[in-house]
């Protein structure tokens, strides 16, 4: 059996945020990165970046260059995963993982190593908290919270995404709705919402690092 790392329910201040972008999740396309990002996150605050493109064995099908904007010329001279893993090992390390809708078993398919990493889905505190939208997803979410989500589906933007809704599921709901102690909520109404000041200061660091 794998040595798989638990799962946790809280808000952190030190991990590493993860995405990854793949040719698709039906079988045959599942297992093929095309990008992974990384962001590592220092007492809530991010202090450093990874991201990569893959060059996968197949051609990247017509619905995820859709998607993700990324075509099969972007990824021609890209290193292949097994030359990305080495650099992107290091930069997570042991830290515990954060990322939204974690498919566990399919990263460490798609990585081809055993991950024993924790790590939080913060999937779970959105179904707890967040009442009255159509989906879940992550871009749900942030049209929910009134974050602007231009460019979604690229691993590196995923990562502040899921940065930026972590952090506000906690300010607004609080350790509650990670830990599974929460039993109701009052309606949050998205329009309008103030941001902290440390959210406006990470939104301001994401505009410095994007350039």
């Amino acid at each position: 059996m794998r040595n798989k790392g638990k799962r946790l329910e809280q808000h952190l201040p030190n991990y590493v945020v993860l995405d990854i972008e793949t040719c698709g999740l039906s079988p045959e396309y599942r297992n093929h990165i095309i990008e992974v990002s990384a962001l590592r996150v220092r007492d809530g605050i991010i202090v450093e970046e990874f991201s990569s493109l893959v060059k996968p064995t197949i051609r990247i099908p017509e619905n995820a260059i859709e998607i993700t904007g990324i075509n099969n010329e972007m990824v021609a001279e890209a290193p292949s995963i097994r030359d990305v893993l080495f650099d992107f090992n290091s930069f997570v390390g042991d830290d515990v993982l954060v990322g939204y809708n974690i498919l566990y078993d399919l990263m460490m398919d798609c990585f081809n190593k055993e991950m024993n990493n924790d790590f939080v889905d913060i999937l779970y505190a959105a179904r707890r908290t967040v009442k009255d939208t159509e989906d879940k997803k992550l871009t749900t979410l942030c049209a929910f919270f009134n974050i602007d989500y231009t460019g979604a589906h690229r691993a590196l933007r995923d990562c502040y995404l899921t940065k930026y809704v972590y952090d506000l599921l906690y300010e607004h709901y609080g350790e509650d709705s990670f830990n599974g102690n929460i039993c109701s909520v009052e309606q949050y109404e998205g329009k309008g919402y103030q941001y902290s000041q440390e959210t406006v200061l990470l939104q301001e660091l994401q505009g410095i690092l994007e350039g």
